[in-house]
């Protein structure tokens, strides 16, 4: 039975994954210590001497080495005064950084859940310990500043977004400003058996967006231009031609010309601004009946428009695809958004897609087409499809999936970025198993170093990942901070800077009750001085994170420790984690 949401207000909750300090003691050791290796440092029954001893690393000036020992209570202030003072009062999670002299070290505490994070100039890590008593010892690093502050804190600030009105329900968000100030989406007015529109403003919260005058129609915004002053939708309905409309500065609806009007332009793709906008247009086939854009056994024609901010057309040029037989075929996914990029796929016959990129310069195409490299899977045989669907700010990063047919295991769906070196796309994997745990990826921001998607198949998890901090399920930290028990996240949209996510939480991925979430992630620095591979997940053997001893590093972990080291949440079960098959993967390898 769907449960109406009740009357709520915007509400602003700054929430800090950690909680209060941990125990912990202080010790030094000779900056001539010559071992450059960090330890895990074991406190049951050690002398400080052997500590020490364990914790030895080569820094070059005063070290100090953390344990956590829940049976002795040994305080130690590890900040000044005066730095322990800047933090704000309600602030729930133990920094210890910017020390003046010796290591930088931040851990902090959730229920007994350990999250430790640590930080020099040159490494930014962040992981969710699957056991307490893990400490690291850091190089000191003098110029730490608010925003590595801010980054170590690893904070998310959930601000719900609820429907004001009871017949606001299947609230769903589709778009945002780069920066993040204006998300715009539908939804479904259950009082007028209708879609809606809407435009979202953390000052004017949730304003209901002009209907399209015509009954039985649905709105569904698609993008809203980075200066927030546009807004492109397409207007739908059963049995209806779909027509495509805008918003512009005078908050009205019209009708986007000159997509409408029997003309049969179809956007599909468009830049930030939305003054470029490329369309498809569908043939009839030889018995008169209108192709499917989703049939790639057909092909279709693409235009690439030059619009002024009234929509008027300034050019219109088609786009040239170099068709190596009958059965060849292209399809647009997206443009990146200085306008410059367009990548999709290509059909080469029968079950054969490869990916492929158009640069574009200011006035025309550059009649260049590139097929995106690829690699096998491992050693399985090379020739498997892929999609580009996404690209970030300037083409310089394309994010997609491989898909191959294998004996018992159906279709093997893997996600891929491809990243520019030179004058070439060079191909790299986020993750290992890719036939037990298929994933996606689902959007990147500007700078394309910030990667969300989602993992697994019959209950995906959405994930968040980075070069510095690989993958993080969104579940783990912030569904608990949702009014109400979600089971489904999905994000929707990212800000350029990918400080800012818009999604929809439910309590199940059919349910009509949903809540509309705006989450700020931290800032995640990135540093020339460590280039770790973005997809770390399939180097998982030389991860610094994953480095542990060979008894460690062979044992699987009960879904009680999982639980209680906050790995997983409770509707996963550790036994189909994916850190549990790369364990099962280097095993077998």
């Amino acid at each position: 039975m769907m449960t109406k949401m009740t009357l709520k207000s915007f509400v602003l909750a700054t929430i800090f994954l950690s909680t209060a300090l941990p125990t912990m003691a202080t010790y030094s050791i000779d900056p001539g210590a010559s071992v450059a290796k960090r330890r895990r440092i074991e406190t049951g029954g050690n002398t400080q001497e052997q500590q020490n001893q364990e914790a030895c690393v080569e820094t070059g000036a005063q070290i100090h080495a953390l344990h956590h020992d829940p049976m002795h209570v040994e305080e130690q202030n590890l900040l000044p005064q005066d730095h322990l003072s800047e933090l704000p009062d309600d602030m729930l999670t133990c920094i210890v950084e910017r020390l003046p002299i010796g290591n930088a070290v931040l851990l902090g505490s959730t229920n007994k859940k350990l999250r430790s994070f640590m930080t020099t100039e040159s490494c930014w890590k962040n992981f969710a310990q699957r056991l307490p008593g893990y400490a690291w010892s850091l190089k000191h690093n003098p110029k730490f500043n608010q925003d590595s502050k801010r980054a170590l804190q690893f904070l998310l600030k959930p601000q719900v977004i609820m429907p004001q009105e009871n017949e606001y329900l299947e609230l769903t968000s589709t778009s945002m400003t780069s920066d993040g100030t204006k998300v715009v989406g539908y939804f479904q007015n259950h009082k007028k058996n209708t879609r809606q529109a809407y435009l979202w403003t953390p000052g004017n919260q949730l304003q209901v967006l002009e209907s399209w005058h015509e009954p039985n129609y649905d709105i569904n915004p698609l993008k809203i231009s980075d200066d927030g002053t546009k807004i492109i939708a397409e207007v739908s309905g059963y049995n209806l031609p779909s027509k495509y409309v805008y918003w512009g500065k005078d908050h009205k609806i019209h009708l986007l010309e000159p997509f409408n009007e029997g003309h049969g332009h179809y956007p599909i793709a468009w830049d930030a601004n939305l003054n470029r906008i490329i369309t498809y247009s569908l043939e009839p086939d030889a018995e008169g009946n209108e192709i499917n854009y989703e049939d790639d056994d057909c092909r279709v024609n693409f235009t690439l428009w030059h619009l002024d901010d009234n929509f008027k057309p300034l050019s219109a040029q088609p786009i040239p695809f170099k068709f190596d037989n009958e059965e060849t075929t292209f399809r647009i996914t997206t443009m990146s958004a200085d306008g410059c990029t367009v990548v999709g796929y290509k059909r080469i016959g029968i079950g054969n897609y490869r990916p492929f990129l158009l640069k574009l310069d200011d006035n025309t195409f550059f009649r260049k087409e590139e097929i995106l490299p690829l690699v096998a899977i491992y050693d399985l045989p090379s020739d498997i499809e892929a999609e580009a669907v996404l690209v970030n700010f300037d083409g310089t990063l394309i994010g997609g999936s491989t898909y191959q047919a294998v004996a018992g295991s159906g279709c093997v769906l893997k996600s891929v970025v491809w990243k520019q070196e030179a004058n070439s796309f060079k191909v790299q994997y986020l993750f290992n198993n890719p036939s037990k745990y298929p994933n996606q990826i689902k959007h990147l921001n500007a700078k394309g170093d910030i990667i969300i998607g989602e993992i697994g198949s019959s209950k995906p998890q959405t994930y968040i990942c980075t070069q510095n901090t690989g993958m993080i399920y969104l579940s783990s930290i912030l569904e608990s901070n949702l009014p109400m028990k979600q089971n489904s996240l999905h994000v929707k949209s990212i800000s350029a800077d990918g400080t800012l996510i818009t999604g929809e939480a439910s309590a199940s991925r059919q349910s009509r009750d949903k809540s509309l979430f705006q989450a700020y992630i931290p800032h995640f620095p990135t540093f020339e001085h460590e280039n770790l591979p973005l997809g770390f997940l399939g180097d998982y053997k030389n991860h610094p994170l994953n480095k542990r001893s060979e008894n460690d590093a062979s044992r699987k972990f009960s879904n009680s420790e999982a639980r209680e080291s906050g790995i997983v949440d409770n509707n996963m079960d550790i036994e189909e984690h994916p850190q549990n098959s790369f364990q099962n993967f280097e095993s077998n390898n």
